[in-house]
């Protein structure tokens, strides 16, 4: 059964063929506070129904992607979205937001370019319970 693009609800579009974007989704699955937001790939046909409904090329996009509440947040703003959803002491890294978003996005953009030097191996899969294989729209 092919799975439809959710509206309004908060999804995270990630890197699938990235080693550092499936431990990061596995580092907010152990640290979200709410349990609320949905994940997809990118590269999926879920992930680019949503960015072309958004007005994004997910071919030219090289950003993780945040859907929240039907606004699309991109680099440093979708990072800074998903920190909102975490529990305990990540939060403090809201912070960021004192810095303008132009360096905030010179940051993301240094750190993306590099990712897959600095985060060589390959993607590890997501091995998922059956209550969080509903949470993945792809």
């Amino acid at each position: 059964m092919e799975k439809k693009p959710p509206l309004n609800q908060t999804v995270l579009l990630f890197d699938g063929e990235c080693a550092f974007c499936t431990k990061s989704v596995q580092f907010i699955l152990r640290h979200e506070r709410d349990c609320s937001i949905q994940f997809a790939s990118r590269k999926s046909e879920v992930g680019q129904q949503l960015c072309w409904r958004h007005g994004v090329n997910p071919v030219e996009l090289e950003s993780l992607v945040l859907l929240e509440n039907d606004q699309l947040l991109i680099q440093s703003d979708a990072v800074l979205g998903i920190v909102r959803h975490l529990r305990g002491l990540w939060r403090v890294a809201l912070i960021a937001r004192l810095f303008p978003k132009i360096w905030r996005d010179w940051c993301y953009d240094l750190f993306a370019q590099n990712r897959k030097r600095w985060f060589p191996s390959k993607p590890s899969c997501l091995f998922l319970s059956d209550n969080l294989q509903d949470r993945f729209l792809d």
